[in-house]
């Protein structure tokens, strides 16, 4: 993908028609060095390609119902989806296997939602996915779960509406001012809702930065500018929002070295 004084002149051509799944594909994900694509369908199937040859690397075919969200690991270790069944898998990209298959956060999850796009925190130390409800009549959130272990450790709780979509920012942030020092960065997730609003977080914080009231329908996707401070995010009334935020409300954002010295520190030599 290309975008603003990036897009080059001419027509454009398609390069690569990637064909094998059965019904609507609804989500792809690059892999973090551009080497493997995944596609998530209403199938039930997610396939992952090799956009060069157009080939599948491999099918995967561990969830029960319409898979309607794909994530890849920042990282490049785990691929997580998410899926009508209720479910949130986590393959091994080595392998292919199923590491976890989350299911206790959405026992009670909405299952007419169009889209159930998850996304992991930029440094990898988490997935944040959508739909979550652990009851009947409590309110519809999304969770964090915690990478290695899979279970949550925060809850972005409080819509009215099944949480479809949600989007890390991709800097990691720290309270203006504050030393590095102090504390770890923290990661800003925009959360989209069915209830036609947009909540969007600090994860060092218990409660959400603001809540966007800008759709007369449902939020269908949502992206964030490559500096971290503006989001962009589209609705289903055919609309889209740009929210542009500042270091007063979301923090300052870290270094790309800083980044990498934490990369490090938490995963060893990448």
């Amino acid at each position: 993908a290309v975008g603003g004084s990036d897009i080059p002149d001419g027509d454009w051509e398609n390069c690569q028609a990637l064909r094998g799944h059965m019904s609507d594909v609804v989500d792809l994900a690059w892999a973090p060095d551009d080497s493997m694509l995944a596609s998530c369908s209403l199938d039930s199937t997610v396939i992952v390609w090799n956009p060069i040859t157009g080939k599948r690397v491999r099918a995967l075919k561990g969830h029960t119902s319409f898979v309607k969200g794909v994530a890849w690991d920042p990282i490049g270790q785990f691929l997580v989806t998410q899926s009508d069944d209720k479910s949130c898998i986590v393959w091994r990209i080595d392998d292919w296997s199923i590491v976890s298959e989350v299911t206790v956060p959405f026992t009670a999850s909405f299952a007419g939602t169009f889209t159930l796009r998850p996304c992991w925190l930029p440094d990898g130390a988490g997935v944040v996915a959508c739909n979550s409800r652990k009851e009947i009549g409590s309110c519809f959130a999304a969770q964090l779960l915690e990478r290695g272990t899979w279970v949550s450790t925060f809850n972005f709780v409080g819509h009215k509406g099944p949480v479809v979509t949600v989007c890390s920012s991709p800097v990691m942030f720290r309270r203006a001012g504050e030393a590095a020092t102090v504390a770890r960065p923290y990661a800003v997730i925009a959360c989209g809702s069915q209830d036609n609003k947009i909540t969007v977080w600090a994860t060092n914080r218990p409660n959400p930065v603001c809540v966007i009231k800008a759709f007369t329908e449902s939020v269908s996707d949502m992206c964030w500018s490559t500096d971290g401070y503006t989001l962009f995010a589209c609705s289903v009334d055919g609309t889209v929002v740009t929210s542009t935020f500042d270091e007063e409300e979301l923090g300052t954002s870290i270094s790309n070295l800083e980044k990498q010295e934490l990369l490090s520190e938490m995963y060893g030599c990448l």
